[in-house]
């Protein structure tokens, strides 16, 4: 099967979240996890980002306030 003729269903879709640097300063050319957000997004995944400034923990958990991700071509 072609790459490119992945076809997922809604079964089987993510909902996946990634701490990162603030998406404005990733080096694309180098940065492994665009690699593999550009793949999730293809693959049709609900991907969310996180910066380290937006996460706080309090009485053992964790909060966090996320934003979703879409790449768009120009």
């Amino acid at each position: 099967m072609d790459m490119s003729e992945i076809n997922t269903s809604a079964a089987e879709r993510l909902k996946t979240g990634v701490l990162m640097d603030p998406i404005a300063v990733i080096k694309t050319y180098k940065d492994s996890r665009f690699a593999i957000l550009l793949e999730a997004q293809r693959r049709c995944h609900e991907l969310y980002y996180i910066e380290p400034e937006d996460q706080i923990a309090n009485d053992c958990r964790v909060y966090a306030r996320i934003q979703r991700l879409e790449f768009r071509y120009n």
